[in-house]
């Protein structure tokens, strides 16, 4: 009876030993999932902070070049603007009325502030100006956040199209949006045989007519050149949503054929 007892208490302990094991093995489960989740919560917190500190550092820069390029010589700013000063001036002043035009420093001042009013006017879209005196391509391969689409708009062959008089509204994806796409996906998309599939999704980024974030309201409804249609939603902070998933990035980027507004999510006719 006591070899009984003694074997009972015994398979008693290493039963409470081993619960005690398991109840330790899920403590530390629970305690390593705590910190995986605080970990990806830190990591998130801290690429969210790298891309506000990123955004403050591209907008201090673009200060700085402005004051620079104001003070700086007429051709280096015409430069900047994606004129050249060679070739270009004598356009500019035609443009500007300027008659007899001889390169006289009076005219060129008047060429500068010219040049100055296109600057102020402008929008930064990966680090480059987008002006108003381009179209809506010429201004999209200036920027180097927006190659992706631009490379899937030739790919497409709609080049001649979005270079056309238009007006166009074009929502644009920038490379980190078409990033978020299943590995492959671009690559596939841009091959001669996808050539169809590629221009369905192109063309549903584009609406016939300029919208400005201005004209574009809580609740609008567009359709888009591929035929199916876009829904906006505008939020209590301003930001304007398309169909729920993509939001506006930059906007009113304007062109002499339209509007581009960068938006940071692929849509996907549906």
């Amino acid at each position: 009876m006591k070899k009984i007892i003694v074997l009972g208490i015994t398979g008693g302990i290493l039963l409470s030993t081993s619960a005690l094991s398991v109840s330790a093995a899920e403590m530390m489960m629970h305690s390593d999932a705590s910190m995986m989740m605080h970990s990806d919560s830190m990591m998130s917190s801290k690429m969210d902070t790298m891309k506000m500190d990123t955004m403050k550092m591209q907008a201090t820069t673009s200060l700085s070049m402005q004051a620079q390029l104001r003070r700086g010589p007429t051709v280096t700013l015409a430069r900047y603007l994606g004129y050249s000063w060679k070739t270009d001036r004598v356009k500019l002043a035609k443009m500007l009325n300027i008659t007899n035009y001889r390169g006289t420093v009076a005219q060129n001042i008047m060429i500068k502030n010219y040049l100055l009013s296109v600057l102020d006017a402008s929008v930064m879209v990966g680090g480059a100006p987008m002006v108003s005196s381009r179209d809506i391509v010429d201004n999209a391969v200036r920027a180097n956040n927006v190659t992706t689409v631009v490379a899937a708009v030739k790919a497409a062959g709609l080049v001649d199209t979005l270079k056309s008089e238009g007006p166009f509204t074009v929502f644009a994806p920038t490379n980190d949006a078409f990033a978020k796409l299943p590995a492959g996906t671009v690559e596939t998309l841009i091959k001669p045989e996808n050539k169809s599939t590629l221009v369905d999704i192109l063309t549903y980024h584009v609406v016939v007519g300029k919208y400005t974030t201005a004209d574009i309201t809580d609740g609008m409804v567009l359709t888009t050149v591929e035929g199916k249609t876009l829904m906006f939603k505008k939020d209590s902070t301003g930001k304007i949503w398309i169909n729920g998933s993509a939001m506006i990035e930059t906007k009113d980027v304007i062109s002499t054929n339209g509007v581009t507004h960068v938006i940071d999510t692929v849509l996907m006719p549906k």
